[in-house]
């Protein structure tokens, strides 16, 4: 793990950040877009430059800390609960969906119904491709 190039790539995030925080809601206001748009933006904007000044205050004030913290990312134990905690959040998600097509077929809701047996579908199949692509991978 290189040190220096993390701290360069977290510079270039947070001056995106701050960019984005301050440009982002300026040109949806110029455009006239919906107002909406400008929370949107703002907070995709803050949330990066806050993620990427605290990595910048990690690295600058405990390196050490920071790399071990790096490397226990990528420890096998990890990597096993990571892919539990996917495979539970893809559960609660399918049945989210679910739920809520069922929810607007009770309704008699046409479009929302559509849409969510849409996504319930592109849901399963993506989880159904990429089971496929990283059994072949690894």
């Amino acid at each position: 793990m290189n040190i220096k190039k993390e701290q360069t790539t977290h510079i270039i995030l947070l001056v995106t950040g701050i960019f984005i925080l301050i440009g982002g809601p300026l040109i949806v206001k110029m455009a006239q877009l919906d107002t909406f748009l400008i929370g949107g933006v703002s907070g995709f904007g803050g949330a990066w430059t806050v993620n990427s000044a605290i990595k910048l205050y990690q690295i600058r004030k405990k390196p050490e800390e920071y790399e071990k913290q790096v490397i226990e990312q990528y420890d096998e134990r990890n990597i096993a609960i990571r892919g539990y905690a996917g495979y539970a959040t893809f559960i609660t998600t399918l049945l989210t969906i679910s739920v809520m097509s069922v929810i607007f077929m009770v309704l008699d809701y046409t479009r929302p119904l559509l849409i969510g047996g849409i996504l319930l579908l592109i849901h399963i199949v993506s989880f159904l491709v990429y089971f496929r692509y990283y059994s072949k991978k690894l």
